[in-house]
């Protein structure tokens, strides 16, 4: 997964996540992460569940704004 943050401000948002291919979800097998960022460095943290990332490796993008 590439997360791209554009811009200096800093920024917050949740993404959910399951396998994507069956109805495991239903039994609790998902979770809830936040992704933040200060402009220059990003973390993923996970609020809630256990599924693990269906996505594999997180890169950051982080896009600064034209002078």
């Amino acid at each position: 997964m590439i997360v791209r943050h554009y811009g200096a401000a800093p920024g917050r948002a949740r993404l959910y996540d399951d396998d994507g291919e069956t109805f495991q979800y239903v039994r609790g097998n998902f979770a809830w992460y936040e992704i933040t960022t200060t402009g220059e460095t990003g973390e993923l943290k996970r609020q809630r569940g256990h599924q693990p990332l269906s996505f594999g490796r997180v890169e950051w993008r982080h896009i600064s704004p034209p002078k």
